[in-house]
């Protein structure tokens, strides 16, 4: 027995379709590229804070973590990302400054910004002759790494060099209790003594007057420590630089002396 297709009683199978089979296939290409459009957008207005690399050579160092540079005629403000050095009425504050500005004077300055700030300002970092100018800061201890805002990987590795400078008390970490500058500004705001533990015990010239009653510090040109007219040492034969106060010596430099610490 044979069978035949019948097309009357097996009708052949018809696919409907509530809109014209070729609608679809125009539109998808159209929703791809514009979501790619989309998104090549929001990435180019989430880039465009640091998409531009800035060079130029030194205008002004405001303070240790902040400067001015020339770029193209014009005169763009950068702050250091990821570091705070101390503020310049701040023991170290103009040593900061001066070393920030002895480093970037030295070459072509290039600037790869990161962000701006509430302020406006480029915050970025900064390489001078290729070499990292807020890594320098750090290593040499003339800032600290700004925790608040130093979120990159390369935080752990500034906080590493920040703990040995104060551990070879480098620069501000000659100082037996420095304060950050965070600190500094927050005690300014509400009124408070600003003044490091470490130097308010320092014996006042006013302890032992030298004579014609000036209140004078001598510092120490062979050992880099300064005295006050309590120390015992206060009129060694190398103490031959003179200073009106504390921070006066501290800016050129020099250490307390151990004495002036424990008297």
């Amino acid at each position: 027995m044979s069978l035949v297709w019948n097309p009357r009683r097996c009708p052949p199978r018809v696919s409907v379709r509530s809109e014209p089979l070729g609608k679809d296939l125009i539109l998808k290409p159209f929703k791809k590229l514009f979501l790619l459009i989309s998104l090549l957008f929001f990435q180019c207005i989430n880039n465009a804070v640091h998409a531009e690399t800035l060079t130029g050579t030194l205008d002004s160092v405001i303070k240790g973590d902040t400067l001015t540079i020339i770029h193209q005629g014009k005169i763009v403000e950068i702050r250091l990302f990821g570091i705070d050095t101390p503020e310049p009425a701040q023991a170290f504050g103009q040593i900061a400054r001066n070393f920030t500005g002895g480093k970037a004077a030295k070459g072509e300055i290039r600037v790869e910004p990161i962000a701006k700030d509430d302020a406006g300002r480029t915050v970025a970092m900064v390489f001078v002759n290729g070499i990292n100018l807020n890594e320098q800061i750090i290593s040499q201890g003339f800032g600290w790494v700004y925790r608040q805002h130093c979120k990159k990987r390369l935080c752990a590795d500034w906080l590493q060099l920040e703990s040995n400078a104060k551990a070879s008390q480098k620069g501000l970490w000659a100082d037996a209790n420095p304060i950050p500058p965070w600190e500094y500004r927050q005690k300014q705001r509400s009124g408070g003594d600003v003044l490091p533990a470490a130097l308010a015990v320092i014996p006042s010239a006013d302890t032992k007057k030298v004579p014609g009653g000036s209140v004078v510090y001598h510092g120490n040109t062979a050992k880099h420590v300064f005295h006050g007219a309590a120390c015992k040492e206060f009129n060694c034969p190398t103490c031959t630089v003179t200073f009106n106060s504390i921070s006066e010596a501290l800016d050129a430099g020099y250490k307390p002396h151990f004495d002036c610490l424990t008297k």
